[in-house]
């Protein structure tokens, strides 16, 4: 009878788990690759859409949430502000033809607002010194300052050197600085401007030996900012990859190199995502492959299988990287060095950029 009991105690706390507490954790966390993945990150990813207007679509873990309108061509850099919990994002044509940056609400997933005043938004960056947020726009050759509680432009960086075209914006939380990329078809006379956040200002210009800083990230491990260039080479034409490395004092201290070079004049410009687990800098190439920089600067796994990749980010609640792939209207899942899921947008999209909220 005793054993009974137990048993029969034994099998109501079954049901009672099986009951009240799995459906909560269902609900809380789902699975991917055999890591949780908390139900409040969210991935956005931007694209174009064909025969139609671009679209912001919402990625929890492993599944399409939600997709939202947004203008005409929102390709560029993305910036999220923590503080009010919306996402800036860069329209080169906007709804009526004319470039604008869109502000998102990632509560409500809409539309909050429309900035103008834009020639052409590439690249936005948020800083947490000032709060607010960095528009880098191409045709004007310098970068606006956006108040990110108004959402008004409240300032105007200048170029220190007005022929050269702004294109890639990041932070680097060692020098409390933002970088910013340029392209130039001068020769020899390719930099790098440093913006001081506290006053809004271009401090430094620095040199590198390669054009066009098409992208820009920062690396935790070593305080690092790695610098990709893009440029032709040969009769060719041929795309060429390089990534150079500043440390937090500005000092060009190395390069990376032995990324397949790509036949194609117009191919997407490489992006870059830091993963803390593993100490690695992700970039993808238009070689339909991502590279793996181990923190000794060194290219330790190249991973095959995409279709034009495009935009990348790591998410930390399941300790995945997320990559787009313009080719095909999917975003892929990396774990480490392994393609662990495929989440489709939608044959008609061309997704390009990403951004963690």
């Amino acid at each position: 009878m005793y054993r009974l009991r137990k048993l029969s105690i034994f099998l109501t706390t079954v049901f009672l788990i099986i009951l009240f507490v799995l459906p909560y954790l269902a609900s809380t966390y789902s699975f991917a690759g055999g890591n949780p993945v908390s139900q409040f990150s969210e991935i956005y990813v931007s694209s174009f859409e064909t025969g139609g207007d671009g679209s912001i679509s919402v990625i929890q873990g492993t599944k399409l949430i939600d997709k939202i309108n947004a203008g005409g061509e929102p390709c560029c850099k993305m910036a999220y502000d923590p503080k009010t919990s919306e996402i800036f994002v860069p329209d080169i044509t906007g709804d009526n033809g004319y470039a604008q940056v869109l502000v998102i609400s990632t509560i409500s997933h809409k539309v909050v607002a429309n900035i103008s005043g834009f020639q052409e938004p590439i690249a936005a960056q948020f800083a947490p010194e000032s709060g607010e947020i960095y528009v880098a726009d191409q045709q004007a050759s310098g970068v606006y300052v956006i108040n990110a509680t108004t959402n008004k432009v409240v300032d105007f960086i200048t170029n220190r050197f007005r022929d050269k075209y702004p294109i890639s914006l990041s932070y680097s939380p060692a020098s409390h600085e933002i970088y910013v990329g340029m392209t130039t078809l001068d020769s020899g006379s390719w930099r790098f401007n440093v913006i001081n956040p506290a006053t809004n200002r271009v401090v430094e210009v620095l040199r590198l030996p390669a054009p066009n800083v098409v992208r820009s990230a920062y690396d935790p491990s070593n305080k690092d900012i790695f610098a990709a260039t893009q440029f032709h080479k040969g009769s060719v034409r041929r795309t060429l990859n390089v990534v150079w490395i500043f440390n937090s004092r500005n000092q060009l201290i190395g390069n990376i190199t032995g990324f397949l070079h790509c036949c194609s004049l117009y191919a997407p410009v490489p992006e870059l995502a830091y993963n803390p687990v593993n100490q690695c800098m992700y970039l993808t190439d238009a070689n339909q492959a991502v590279y793996l920089i181990n923190n000794m600067n060194q290219i330790v796994a190249r991973i095959i299988g995409f279709s034009t990749p495009t935009g990348i980010a790591y998410d930390s609640a399941n300790q995945m990287i997320y990559v787009s792939n313009y080719g095909n209207g999917t975003v892929k899942m990396i774990y480490g060095t392994k393609v662990v899921g495929t989440i489709s947008l939608g044959s008609s999209l061309q997704p390009t950029v990403i951004v963690l909220a």
